[in-house]
């Protein structure tokens, strides 16, 4: 593993870990030239990290604005994953 992927995978932890912690509010803008100057790194492990972060549904990117934190998942849509989750899982299980 290379250094570069090591830096980016640091800033990832530590960026999810703050996410997690509520330390990083959810809906709260996220700003890469705040980051860089938190972790002392440049903007492409910054980047790298927000991008894993967006594919993971951690934050969202909108074009021109930046980064925000996901906003909180509401109870109903905690409802609807649950649902949708009992009706997958037994029928994934018994393929397996």
């Amino acid at each position: 593993t290379s250094p570069a992927k090591l830096l980016a995978r640091d800033v990832y932890e530590a960026i999810f870990a703050q996410l997690m912690s509520l330390k990083i509010p959810p809906g709260s803008r996220i700003t890469v030239d705040n980051l860089v100057r938190e972790f002392d790194v440049s903007h492409t492990p910054i980047r790298e990290a927000l991008g894993r972060l967006e594919g993971e549904g951690l934050v969202v990117k909108t074009h021109l604005i930046g980064y925000r934190a996901a906003p909180q998942i509401t109870r109903r849509r905690f409802d609807e994953l649950y649902e949708l989750r009992l009706l997958l899982e037994p029928a994934a299980a018994a393929k397996a």
